[in-house]
């Protein structure tokens, strides 16, 4: 079924910016629109809260899966290999 697009944003940008983006949209042969709904999609999965890694964490966490005891940082990064 396809997405229903029934909303509108109007974003202010340089006339420079602007122009490369038409530029590259074209030689990809994507139209600019369907590249700005990617890039929000992206944009609101990685800031959601919580987002996909700390869920998993948080399931990882509840089935004591990965859980470290440290003395204090240094020790934990040591752990960690960080």
């Amino acid at each position: 079924m396809p997405v229903l697009k029934d909303d509108i944003i109007t974003a202010k940008v340089e006339s420079d910016l602007k122009n490369e983006f038409m530029i590259i949209a074209a030689s990809k042969h994507r139209p600019a629109s369907q590249i700005l709904r990617d890039l929000i999609r992206v944009y609101v999965e990685s800031n959601r809260v919580p987002n996909k890694l700390t869920v998993k964490t948080m399931q990882r966490s509840d089935k004591e899966e990965d859980i470290y005891y440290a003395l204090d940082a240094a020790d934990l990064f040591k752990q960690l290999d960080i």
